[in-house]
């Protein structure tokens, strides 16, 4: 890795998942890290802030994340390994079709949801979000995102570049009925987070589609998903 003046780096460690351009191998990592997600300050949903984002499960012992973030030529470049050292399959919900909340659009590996967080940073992740608490919108059907399954003993390591200015980007869209919802501007920071859903899956919300299995975004996979944060790279 160069160590030139227009690159900046943040590394981070934690304790759980993976995203984009999937290798999955057979080894071991150790690290540690911090929790996610969360939105310090955010403003309400119906003050044009971001939907609540309920905590999820406890980690899953042996399921291990470390992460490398840094500002490369106008894009933020994500690195990030997530080892299965537990008992059981996890799963990574890190398969996202790009501009379409239903899946129907090709998988991207460079694809990544982007969040706003209350203090001027912005979440970029690949995880399950939560049915946005509002009754101003209705949605016919859940939007889902596509799984990696890591067995014990596996190791998903996965790359992504995200081009600078970040747009929003989130399964449930960006009106939920009170205007649309906007990041931060500037942005002061960013972090990338990652989800895990251990095995079994929530019956209700597990598919399988011709190209692989799927989960349906809502509140039974988020209060099954286990979440993992890099810490923040200044921008």
């Amino acid at each position: 890795m160069t160590t030139t003046e227009s690159w900046r780096r943040v590394t981070a460690t934690a304790l759980v998942l993976g995203l984009g351009m999937a290798v999955i191998t057979s080894a071991c990592d150790s690290s540690g890290g911090e929790d996610g997600p969360e939105q310090p300050g955010s403003a309400g949903i119906e003050a044009g802030g971001e939907p609540a984002d309920p905590p999820g499960s406890p980690a899953i012992p042996g399921v291990r994340f470390t992460a490398t973030l840094e500002v490369v030529d106008d894009a933020v470049h994500v690195d990030y390994v997530l080892t299965n050292d537990s008992s059981t399959e996890v799963h990574v919900p890190n398969r996202i079709g790009r501009g379409d909340a239903y899946g129907r659009i090709t998988q991207d590996p460079n694809f990544a949801y982007a969040t706003g967080t209350g203090d001027g940073g912005v979440t970029l992740s690949k995880r399950v979000f939560a049915t946005p608490d509002t009754d101003q919108k209705s949605w016919a059907q859940a939007p889902t995102v596509g799984v990696s399954t890591l067995a014990p003993g596996d190791r998903l390591k996965e790359s992504l570049v995200v081009p600078l200015p970040l747009e929003r980007h989130q399964p449930w869209g960006n009106d939920y009925g009170f205007g649309e919802v906007s990041l931060p501007d500037p942005v002061d920071h960013v972090r990338f987070c990652l989800g895990v859903l251990p095995a079994p899956l929530p019956p209700a919300a597990a598919l399988e589609k011709d190209d692989g299995r799927q989960v349906s975004h809502g509140n039974v996979v988020t209060e099954a998903q286990h979440v993992y944060c890099s810490e923040p790279l200044e921008l």
